[in-house]
């Protein structure tokens, strides 16, 4: 795969830019094209004040908040296993402090769990931040833009061999075991829209799973961009999906975007056991992340 350098310092030249304060702006270093999304590195993160490029809808940028979220992680026998004191799982606007990673400047920081075994409060946290007045219809999205770093400090994932361990009598063969989790961070991003909790009737949506090989890219930031052609369109009733076309539903507003964590298929080992018990070892994904970016940009 060919790296694509990009030196902005250069280009800022070019277009009568300047670096704030003489220091070069956050550089693109390399792309990596996935199944429905690319992973931009960051060479420098600096404290910058890049508004979003033409028409967006900025969730977060360090300087803007929208995000909110949920978490049902307290202290009780349901989350013992978890590495870290119960208030490193809170989702709340006093998650925004200044990274020296990035020169001071303000990112969203958060551990965001996932449970491996049962499916109640699967998603035991999660950023939810909602924005019904901005008037965005699923036809008028042109992408995600997520720019993130995984915290190898507070990321803690079974290994393969860990999995297999835990779950390999009730998940039979390796293929079915790597296709369910490999032991990687993984997270859905999902637009959807108002009338969602009522799961008796159906409510349009669109999701895409990304994958990031903290092995390889723990501790730098990266750009994560999501085309809206690449995006999963579906209409979800009783947590079920079935597949859905955009050009049905494009005028559809969106009510907000959802930051699940997640196994890489999304499912637990609740979904493959038929007499699911409490004999069923439970552990969890614990990723680590700080968010520089989020937001929505227009067409």
């Amino acid at each position: 795969m060919k790296n694509t350098k990009i030196n902005r310092f250069l280009l800022s030249s070019i277009f009568g830019m300047t670096a704030i304060c003489g220091v070069l702006p956050s550089s693109l270093a390399s792309t990596e094209k996935f199944d429905g999304y690319t992973i931009e590195t960051i060479e420098n993160c600096v404290n910058e004040l890049d508004e979003a490029k033409g028409n967006a809808l900025v969730l977060f940028n360090g300087h803007k908040n929208a995000l909110t979220g949920w978490s049902h992680v307290k202290n009780s026998a349901e989350f013992k296993g978890l590495h870290l004191p119960v208030d490193n799982y809170g989702i709340a606007a006093t998650n925004s402090q200044p990274d020296k990673s990035c020169q001071g400047a303000n990112t969203y920081q958060a551990v965001l769990v996932k449970k491996y075994a049962d499916w109640d409060r699967q998603h035991s946290n999660g950023i939810e931040p909602q924005f019904l007045s901005e008037k965005i219809t699923f036809g008028k999205v042109d992408s995600i833009v997520f720019e993130v770093k995984v915290n190898s400090a507070k990321t803690f994932i079974p290994d393969p061999a860990k999995i297999k361990a835990l779950y390999g009598s009730y998940i039979k063969s390796d293929e079915e075991l790597n296709a369910w989790d490999a032991g990687k961070v993984n997270f859905a991003i999902t637009l959807f829209e108002q009338g969602w909790e009522e799961q008796d009737n159906p409510s349009f949506t669109a999701a895409r799973f990304i994958e990031i090989d903290q092995a390889k890219y723990a501790d730098k930031w990266l750009r994560i961009t999501i085309k809206s052609d690449q995006l999963n369109y579906f209409n979800e009733k009783n947590w079920g999906q079935t597949p859905a076309e955009l050009a049905d539903y494009a005028k559809n507003q969106v009510l907000g975007l959802r930051l699940n964590p997640e196994t890489r298929s999304g499912k637990v080992v609740r979904h493959f056991v038929k007499d699911f018990n409490n004999t069923i070892p439970e552990a969890f994904k614990e990723m680590g992340i700080s968010i520089r970016r989020l937001e929505i940009r227009l067409k």
